[in-house]
């Protein structure tokens, strides 16, 4: 039996809506900084303008690493004892049970709300991050998980940045 979760669509929908104000506001505020039309501004204007363009690249990559490395989908195969981990940039990963080393349950917290989820460490040194936070429903993945006896290490705490970056070694 195959079980497919899908993502968690309102979270994937404002992260792509707002990457398109980001960039726009950030060649507006480019435009602005080397003002080309008018006199130039003193050092204080200019030095805000400037860090209002850092402030916001970095939020703009920030939700398009979001964006990139957070799976969208998985799907679950019973039958062969693997799954699919889908992203919305990135390949599929087909992982079989004997290349996961361990799992545990988080959580993600945010602003508005707190979304359980598991993190699943790879032997190949990489963890993936299935959770309500950024899929449907991550319960049937922990269930696939309890059936097929993977080793379980309760409770870790969960951080986007380590998650991140893990992605870049």
């Amino acid at each position: 039996m195959i079980t497919t979760i899908g993502p968690n669509k309102p979270q994937l929908v404002k992260k792509i809506a707002i990457q398109i104000p980001l960039a726009l506001v950030f060649i507006l505020s480019v435009v602005n900084v080397f003002n080309l039309w008018g006199p130039p501004p003193d050092t204080l204007h200019l030095l805000l303008r400037i860090a209002l363009c850092i402030i916001l690249i970095l939020l703009n990559v920030y939700m398009f690493v979001q964006l990139l490395y957070l799976p969208t989908g998985v799907s679950i195969d019973d039958s062969v004892k693997k799954f699919t981990v889908t992203f919305l940039m990135l390949k599929k990963m087909e992982i079989e049970l004997d290349a996961i080393k361990d799992y545990s349950s988080t959580m993600v917290y945010t602003k508005k709300k707190d979304n359980e989820g598991v993190l699943v460490h790879l032997k190949t040194g990489k963890t993936l991050l299935l959770s309500n936070f950024n899929l449907n429903n991550y319960k049937p993945v922990e269930t696939f998980f309890k059936k097929a006896k993977i080793k379980y290490l309760g409770k870790e705490d969960f951080s986007f940045m380590p998650y991140y970056t893990q992605w870049f070694k």
